[in-house]
């Protein structure tokens, strides 16, 4: 849909906010999708485009969700210092005397929540907790969907400080404002949230019941996610293949002038020559680029494996696919939890880090590694790391 609007080159070259929004909007996409680098270009055009247009309430408006934008990325890429200069922006614009009416209410209601992300995120739960309670507080219409992470907010926040059932009525709340918006990437994390929060409270019922709806959701929204970055990059690499023919076009016509004024003999050994060097810098390049962003990859899915993220198998398996594929394909009747299992051990956790960072006791996480043997067909004398690394 974002190519389709772009079509209308020339509406959007006269109404400039609407192509901020859906520029945006694309930056966005690229975001989700994990695909950063390229998503801060695009969240960089959106800013260029932003620079044009002309200056009012929905300028200031757009300028908001920029900086919320911004902090949403830096935050996910853990650079909390630049996070913030994004949100102490979005907050200049929300207290500006000018900021009024009800959309500008909104807006600092969104705002409030985005402070209390950042704060909670950071371990300061006193201030997390009031931005979390002013948003709900000063929130008129109790079907505004922003509820839903304030409402998730203060769960986590009761969560980590034991307070259990709390924690359950609040993260129950934020589960039916999610379906009511029908916010599906969130009901997921809502459904794991409930789900290790009623295995803390020994309710094994309730537990079963959100572990097989965060797993049922998880395999739908994986898939959806896979199909989504697919096609960003298959789009991706149609429009460096159309800048790559217009270069080609241009480097014809140099190459023309050149074997006219050298020859044909002076240009063969030149242009040889020229490329040789190229591919070489350019694989240097790219070299480098890649295990830089191996080792990135590796440092995220340590931490979403550390703090027991939802999401941690499926960044996993797009970090290590070769490794995911062999092992669904010699035992495909493996579950998530055995899958996200044999991910930890693959990344050489011991026994005690696996029971800590899941929240259970070491002896459980004995048991399920005996089961788990069990079910693989491997002997006891095989060394269960070294059997999956060789996979």
């Amino acid at each position: 849909y974002i190519e389709k609007a772009e079509e209308y080159e020339e509406y959007l070259n006269n109404n400039l906010l609407d192509k901020y929004y859906l520029q945006l909007t694309r930056a966005e996409n690229y975001d989700y999708a994990g695909l950063a680098p390229i998503a801060k270009k695009e969240y960089q055009k959106a800013a260029n485009i932003l620079e044009n247009v002309e200056d009012g309430f929905e300028k200031m408006r757009a300028s908001f969700y920029w900086n919320i934008a911004m902090q949403r990325f830096y935050l996910y890429k853990k650079k909390p210092d630049s996070a913030y200069k994004n949100l102490k922006k979005a907050r200049n614009i929300v207290e500006d005397s000018k900021y009024d009416g009800t959309d500008a209410a909104l807006d600092k209601n969104l705002f409030n929540i985005h402070l209390g992300d950042y704060y909670r995120d950071n371990g300061e739960l006193d201030s997390a907790k009031f931005y979390y309670q002013q948003a709900i507080s000063k929130t008129k219409d109790s079907t505004d969907y922003y509820l839903t992470y304030a409402y998730n907010g203060l769960g986590d926040i009761h969560d980590s400080l034991g307070n259990y059932k709390k924690a359950i009525t609040l993260q129950e709340k934020a589960v039916r404002k999610a379906k009511v918006a029908n916010i599906q990437l969130d009901l997921e994390t809502y459904y794991w949230s409930l789900k290790n929060l009623y295995q803390k409270t020994g309710n094994k019922k309730k537990e079963k019941e959100y572990l097989q709806l965060y797993t049922e959701l998880g395999d739908s929204l994986d898939s959806a996610y896979n199909e989504q970055k697919d096609e960003l990059l298959d789009n991706l690499l149609e429009e460096k293949n159309r800048e790559l023919g217009s270069l080609r076009t241009s480097k014809k016509k140099l190459l023309y002038i050149f074997l006219f004024l050298i020859g044909i003999t002076g240009l063969i050994f030149f242009s040889y020559h020229s490329i040789q060097k190229h591919k070489k810098k350019k694989n240097a390049v790219e070299s480098e680029e890649l295990r830089n962003k191996l080792n990135e990859a590796f440092k995220e899915v340590l931490h979403l494996a550390k703090t027991n993220s939802p999401v941690f198998l499926s960044r996993f398996e797009e970090v290590y696919p070769e490794f995911s594929h062999k092992l669904y394909e010699k035992h495909p009747d493996l579950t998530n939890t055995e899958r996200i299992f044999c991910a930890m051990i693959f990344l050489n956790f011991s026994t005690k880090e696996i029971a800590h960072f899941t929240f259970i006791e070491q002896r459980s996480v004995q048991t399920k590694r005996s089961r788990l043997r069990k079910k693989m067909n491997i002997g006891a004398k095989t060394d269960l790391y070294r059997y999956l690394k060789s996979l």
